[in-house]
């Protein structure tokens, strides 16, 4: 079972993608997708969008099958939907391969659809590099990307908007200039992506910011500031109180959207308060909602279960371990570490915090942070 059955069906162009079929190409090696790939230059361009589509359809209905090796094939497609699709069907990728290829697409693909599509898959991989999951190298090369794809005025606003809310989760004065002109931007849906940018680099000193388009008139902005809010909020803040009347607030706003953004907003941020609005939640009148509260505890409690069950012995055997996309070659040199920091020890009381009085850090006279949100510390 695999290429060979599904080749023998996929050839007849007329014939159907069925479920069957299309879980014959999960999990191939590369070489497969490569074989797979050459039979495309028979193909009309429409036969392979379909397969892409169905590809990416029953990835999200089925977490089982796998189709990377596919969608890798795809990315050198000289049709602009395959490659978009390609791009899309790698969303949530942690395989560091990719990023090069991405990035081309990012910085010199003919379509925007496609360089779109590239920075919202590459905003994942972004995560991972933060995180010190991927090789600090990798770090660099996607900030720089990034940055570049920023600064580029003629580059269309859809593009630009999703750069944005990837690279808002490299730290850096650069960073927070670019968050906080998308903030003032005229259009729109830059101000939603530069909320968006917020909520990703988990900083209070874009709450004031936060809070206030929280009463926005725009239902759209209502979400993002509070998807934002869920990301930033702290139990340790001083205003965390606040901060969930603000949520519970959202959980009966006008529009449906906005109420399922509380409810995730309420996930993210967890604790006994929080649960207690999600309880509260499951109760209320509009089914969506109640449903979505309901599964946001089950998710808690997992979670809770997970941490239960990580006893010390256990926990002690996962320090140290290797990462494993991280290939040989990849690795530093024995008087080049890593730069990669100990989960176990890291503590965001010991961040470097920046002041906007700080001279050492960026202009005092720049209003980058768009008003002060009192003396509370802001991580960088």
């Amino acid at each position: 079972m695999g290429l060979r059955e599904f080749l023998e069906v996929a050839t007849d162009q007329s014939a159907s993608f069925s479920e069957d079929l299309l879980a014959e190409l999960s999990g191939i090696p590369s070489d497969d997708a490569a074989e797979l790939a050459e039979t495309w230059e028979d193909w009309p361009a429409e036969h392979l969008s379909e397969l892409l589509t169905c590809l990416i359809d029953l990835r999200v209905r089925d977490a089982r099958v796998e189709f990377e090796a596919v969608f890798k094939a795809a990315l050198h497609q000289p049709d602009a939907r395959a490659r978009t699709l390609a791009v899309d069907g790698l969303s949530g990728t942690d395989d560091r391969s990719v990023i090069g290829r991405l990035i081309e697409i990012l910085k010199d693909d003919e379509a925007e659809a496609a360089r779109t599509a590239a920075a919202v898959t590459l905003a994942g991989l972004c995560s991972l590099a933060s995180d010190g999951k991927l090789h600090h190298r990798d770090g660099e090369r996607l900030e720089a990307a990034l940055t570049q794809v920023l600064s580029k005025e003629s580059e269309a606003v859809g593009v630009r908007r999703r750069a944005l809310e990837a690279i808002a989760v490299f730290a850096g004065a650069a960073v927070d200039r670019f968050v906080a002109d998308a903030a003032r931007s005229e259009d729109a849906l830059m101000r939603q992506s530069a909320l968006s940018a917020m909520g990703r680099t988990c900083s209070p000193r874009w709450l004031q910011h936060v809070l206030g388009e929280m009463e926005s008139p725009e239902a759209a902005t209502r979400r993002e500031a509070t998807l934002a809010l869920g990301q930033i909020s702290d139990v340790e803040h001083p205003d965390h109180r606040m901060h969930l009347n603000q949520l519970e607030t959202m959980l009966d706003d006008m529009d449906l959207e906005v109420q399922i953004a509380a409810v995730t907003a309420l996930r993210t941020i967890g604790g006994t308060a929080a649960r207690r609005l999600l309880m509260e939640a499951t109760h209320g009148p509009e089914p969506s909602v109640a449903k979505a509260a309901g599964e946001a505890l089950e998710t808690l409690d997992a979670e809770d279960s997970l941490g239960d069950d990580m006893t010390p012995d256990l926990a002690g055997s996962l320090v140290g371990m290797p990462m494993a996309n991280l290939a040989p070659d990849d690795e530093a040199p024995d008087d080049e570490p890593l730069d990669i920091d100990d989960e176990d020890e890291y503590d965001w009381r010991e961040r470097e915090i920046v002041h906007p009085d700080d001279d050492s850090v960026h202009d005092p006279d720049d209003d980058i942070y768009l008003g002060d949100p009192g003396e509370w510390p802001r991580n960088n």
